[in-house]
């Protein structure tokens, strides 16, 4: 999904600094093999809670929502 398509071009953000939306991709890491590691490593937690709340995170960034944060630079 493209953060743009349901997003201003620009956001006002905390201390009235105006930063431009940047689409965020997540992409899954596979191996020569085919493995993609962090999967694999998702699906073995036990506690489904944790499962649920760490993609739930990731569909988050993946739709521009990065909570609450502070930019460390320009």
């Amino acid at each position: 999904m493209d953060c743009r398509s349901h997003l201003p071009e620009k956001l006002l953000i905390k201390y009235d600094k105006i930063m431009e939306v940047q689409p965020r991709e997540i992409r899954r890491y596979t191996t020569a093999e085919g493995r993609e590691p962090f999967t694999e490593w998702l699906d073995a937690l036990r506690d489904r809670n944790v499962r649920v709340r760490i993609k739930s995170s990731l569909d988050r960034v993946d739709q521009c929502n990065l909570g609450d944060f502070k930019s460390v630079g320009q």
